[in-house]
């Protein structure tokens, strides 16, 4: 498998990078060629936040049957920026210098979780990396969720569009802000705290030196 190219998406005058796909939620979207092995979805997408409202700008690719470019592949007759009003769930954005690349993705000094709904932003979450030796931590922390086999791939989706990909990434998180994962529910967070007690973890966990939260929306973790 080849690490895929992401999405473009800005941010108070920053550049980030995102896996999540909110086009992909668009109702009725046409199916893309794919570019190459980087980028099997067969498109590159351009996103702004702007107000607390998600929009897309830019879009680059070719669709089947159609020899239409940019936005009217998708939006005939309609110019940037176009509001996503179609898009709810987590998507987790990052910048920065590269510091773990687990299972061909990569993973910035910088992350960006944002929450939305209908287009909007409801929650966001920060978290800085920091490069830390493997050494220095438990290796099982570096295991990738998908070793929780209580968890359904639906589930795991979810993790992994919100930055979770690693049991070191799952642990570190509290109980609410696990909660706040668009779709995420009880049964979800039952199947979690089962499958971690295998390897000896627990949510909550303080992880010196993998990475740090800092809440800017939302009410405090209790």
């Amino acid at each position: 498998m080849t690490t895929q190219t992401m999405d473009t998406v800005y941010l108070d005058g920053s550049e980030y990078w995102t896996y999540a796909e909110p086009l992909y939620s668009l109702p009725g979207l046409p199916k893309f060629m794919a570019g190459s092995t980087a980028n099997q979805r067969g498109y590159d997408a351009t996103w702004s936040i702007v107000a607390d409202k998600l929009f897309l700008v830019a879009l680059a690719g070719t669709t089947y049957n159609s020899s239409e470019r940019g936005l009217a592949m998708v939006f005939p007759g309609c110019s940037a920026p176009v509001f996503a009003d179609w898009f709810c769930g987590t998507m987790a954005i990052q910048n920065g210098r590269i510091v773990q690349s687990p299972d061909f993705i990569h993973l910035f000094e910088n992350q960006v979780t944002l929450t939305f709904s209908s287009g909007r932003v409801v929650s966001q979450e920060v978290l800085r990396r920091k490069y830390a030796p493997e050494a220095l931590l438990d290796p099982i922390l570096f295991r990738p969720i998908s070793e929780i086999y209580e968890l359904t791939d639906p589930v795991i989706a979810l993790l992994v569009a919100a930055g979770v990909h690693r049991l070191g990434d799952l642990v570190q998180m509290s109980p609410t802000a696990l909660m706040r994962i668009r779709g995420f529910d009880v049964l979800a967070m039952e199947r979690i705290e089962e499958g971690l007690t295998i390897f000896g973890l627990k949510v909550g966990m303080a992880l010196p030196g993998w990475s740090a939260g800092v809440k800017l929306y939302g009410a405090a973790d209790a």
